[in-house]
């Protein structure tokens, strides 16, 4: 079971640390040695399987649950409607962080919003924005930006995988349109209002080491229009999944009094694959028992942002104009492309000139 989590985190561009080496090969020595000792006694040696079985999948999947201490403020969360986004308000507001939901309608904001309530029970509550939320339009980004007062953490949570190529009207493919400018528009335009222990968490994914290595992704990486003969589903994700990574470190850079650090939630089962083929997702549905050993649940995902948001290690005052890629609670090294400070700053410069 060991050796299964090692190539998925192989698989995933996770690095594999000395002490999860360590780990594994301690855990298969002792098993092999209890087998010899426990051949005569299955029931015990049962017990001790299952008992060995669980504890793997803590310490592999479910990861570390951040702290249960009350805090405050307000906080804006992108993707709030379903899956990771809609757990961590949740967690926020158990946590007496008030907690602001967009979303593409206002409908569905107020829906959200008293769902929320019920799951979270307070201290903290959910309101729904008064004006829509599309990621993908210039427009609807600065008009939501313009409605909103001063907030303390901002959450740019959203996320889309889009199967076949698509362009929005303002001329940007919808991944990258959508996981990355739209959050760079929302963040830069709220940044003189984050007031107090203010922080900005970019949700990413450990696919961002996949593009990383790439062999042009410089280019990929200001390319926001792509092309129908050359996209590609999971390249796109990744490539919007490393500018995340590196808006994150140009966003720090020129606001230090603000913390931003981007994170990786892990393998969640949530409705990212929504606009996948129905076969992908028939299969996904089908997979379910056997995923269950492998996947997060959206509120054991949103654990990393949550901790995020929360712990003293990631104030602007312990980061100082530095930015962490943070994944299952703790910091990890993040997957950069060759001379990532000036890509970092052309991405940033390209994106400004777009929005």
């Amino acid at each position: 079971y060991s050796l299964a989590g090692g190539a998925f985190r192989y698989t995933a561009e996770e690095p594999l640390s000395q002490f999860w080496w360590s780990l594994t090969c301690m855990r298969i020595g002792c098993c092999l040695a209890l087998e010899r000792v426990l051949a005569a006694f299955p029931l015990t040696r049962l017990v001790i399987t299952a008992f060995g079985l669980l504890e793997a999948y803590t310490h592999n999947v479910r990861g570390r649950i951040p702290t249960d201490r009350i805090s405050s403020g307000v906080a804006l969360v992108t993707g709030s409607t379903a899956g990771i986004g809609f757990q961590t308000c949740v967690l926020l507001c158990e946590r007496g962080v008030d907690v602001l939901v967009p979303a593409r309608s206002v409908e569905q904001a107020l829906k959200t919003a008293q769902l929320i309530n019920e799951a979270s029970k307070g201290p903290g509550i959910a309101r729904p924005c008064s004006v829509p939320l599309d990621l993908a339009s210039r427009e609807s980004v600065k008009k939501f930006a313009e409605s909103l007062t001063d907030i303390n953490l901002l959450v740019l949570n959203a996320g889309v995988m889009m199967p076949a190529y698509h362009l929005t009207k303002d001329g940007a493919e919808q991944t990258v349109a959508a996981n990355h400018l739209g959050h760079f528009q929302l963040a830069t335009s709220l940044a003189p209002r984050l007031k107090g222990d203010a922080r900005v968490v970019v949700v990413s994914s450990a696919l961002h080491r996949k593009a990383a290595r790439m062999r042009d992704i410089p280019q990929k990486l200001l390319d926001f229009r792509g092309a129908a003969q050359t996209h590609k589903l999971f390249d796109a994700y990744a490539v919007s999944k490393l500018q995340n990574v590196l808006f994150a470190h140009a966003f720090a850079s020129r606001n230090p009094q603000i913390a931003c650090v981007a994170c990786h939630p892990g393998f969640v089962f949530t409705s990212v694959t929504r606009h996948l083929p129905l076969y992908v997702r028939l299969a996904h549905v089908l997979a379910v028992p056997f995923w269950v050993l492998f996947q997060k649940t959206p509120r054991q995902g949103a654990h990393c942002s949550l901790h995020c948001c929360l712990s003293p290690s990631f104030s602007a005052a312990s980061l100082r104009g530095e930015s962490r890629f943070v994944a299952d609670c703790r910091v990890e090294r993040e997957g950069l492309p060759p001379h990532p400070r000036e890509v970092a700053e052309m991405l940033w410069r390209r994106s400004e000139a777009f929005v």
